[in-house]
């Protein structure tokens, strides 16, 4: 047995871990996949309102949301959360929209809405006494996680694929991280990260599978309601998605709300990917998901170019339940929309937040978003955490 499964018996007891996909639950607090089918787990309370931590701290640990972490001493936290929310005027009349919000998740401390899935897990990791994990990562998420364990003290390996924007990698050194850079291929990173973690006794700090990580970005829809009357809540919410945290985690956030009181609608959801990795796009559109190449061009959002996400089923069935929708955008649309933004709304993003925003033109197009219903995507991270597009047009 690993050393630090010893540190379960100390934990909450108020929350179980559940299987969507299977309606299985297990009483092992560091179980991160169903012992049945495999699956990512999620968090389910016992006595909602409850759980709710009581503590001095801004930001996401400022809501009511509950949180799964017993003593509000193990809290690591570097002041993420209540991102402002500002209106794209010029961009929503373009798209031919009434009104179309920006929340500015790239003003989190490391620059991406990462840091609120890093604050719960790292806060999680804490209080089981762990002081080393393993963690995969294309950029932010990495980067998130070596910053708030540097923060509380905890030793990190970050798996990257040798592709990785300099920039994050050089994000990811400075907070003392040990990076392992593997191949191009993000699927065999995690294998590798995975591997390495058994090989060592160490836990897998998976921002993928943790279900400690989505307590985190649940907080995203938490603020909107907080930030924004009821009677002017967003009809849509569009997001890049890779694996799916925020957008799960908003979905988690929404229900937990609706479920309350607090709200009588959730917005619909939708999902937006690069066309050249697309895999939850064709799943939802019923197609078969094309074989993963490692030869095929790379797309620039790098952040969201995964072919086997872990909770690509948990995506689909929200998308169903809540009747959002899933659309692919063009390189050449994800690069135009990242420079439009820039120079008319002077909103610097990188190119996986400009896929969401790229994605919008395509859902007004379909009718799925009407001219008087009002809009909000997420800048999920500042595009100074990726420029190498930019510097690849430059040249061009």
């Amino acid at each position: 047995m690993h050393h630090w499964r010893k540190g379960e018996k100390k934990m909450n007891t108020r929350y179980s871990l559940h299987c969507r996909i299977c309606d299985t639950f297990t009483k092992s607090k560091t179980q991160q996949i169903c012992v049945k089918c495999s699956s990512p787990l999620q968090i389910q309370y016992t006595e909602q309102r409850k759980d709710s931590i009581k503590t001095s701290q801004r930001g996401i640990w400022a809501t009511d949301a509950p949180m799964p972490i017993t003593n509000p001493g193990n809290i690591v936290t570097l002041g993420e959360g209540n991102t402002p929310i500002i209106s794209l005027d010029k961009f929503a009349a373009k798209m031919g929209l009434s009104k179309v919000y920006g929340k500015l998740e790239s003003q989190n401390p490391t620059s991406s809405f990462k840091d609120r899935g890093a604050t719960v897990l790292v806060s999680f990791i804490k209080e089981l006494g762990i002081n080393e994990i393993v963690e995969d990562s294309s950029g932010n998420a990495g980067a998130a996680l070596a910053a708030y364990a540097a923060r509380a003290r905890i030793r990190t390996h970050i798996f990257a694929p040798s592709s990785t924007p300099q920039q994050k990698i050089q994000q990811i050194k400075i907070f003392g991280a040990i990076i392992h850079l593997d191949t191009n291929d993000r699927e065999a990173t995690t294998i590798a990260a995975q591997g390495f973690a058994q090989k060592n006794g160490l836990f897998y700090a998976s921002h993928n599978l943790s279900p400690f990580y989505l307590e985190g970005t649940k907080s995203f829809a938490y603020e909107i309601v907080q930030q924004i009357p009821e009677m002017d809540l967003p009809h849509h919410i569009i997001f890049p998605v890779g694996n799916g945290s925020l957008f799960l985690g908003a979905w988690k956030g929404f229900r937990e709300l609706q479920i309350e009181g607090k709200i009588k609608e959730i917005p619909y959801l939708h999902c937006v990917q690069a066309e050249l990795v697309s895999p939850i796009v064709s799943t939802f559109e019923n197609r078969n998901v094309p074989k993963h190449d490692i030869h095929k061009p790379k797309t620039v959002a790098s952040g969201i170019a995964i072919n086997k996400a872990p909770r690509a089923q948990e995506v689909v069935d929200v998308l169903t339940n809540n009747q959002g929708s899933a659309v692919s955008v063009t390189e050449q649309e994800i690069m135009g929309t990242q420079n439009e933004l820039a120079k008319n709304e002077g909103l610097f993003m990188e190119p996986t937040s400009a896929v969401a925003f790229a994605g919008l033109k395509n859902l007004v197009q379909r009718n799925l978003i009407g001219a008087n219903e009002r809009v909000l995507i997420p800048v999920t991270g500042s595009g100074l955490k990726d420029t190498s597009a930019i510097a690849t047009s430059d040249r061009g």
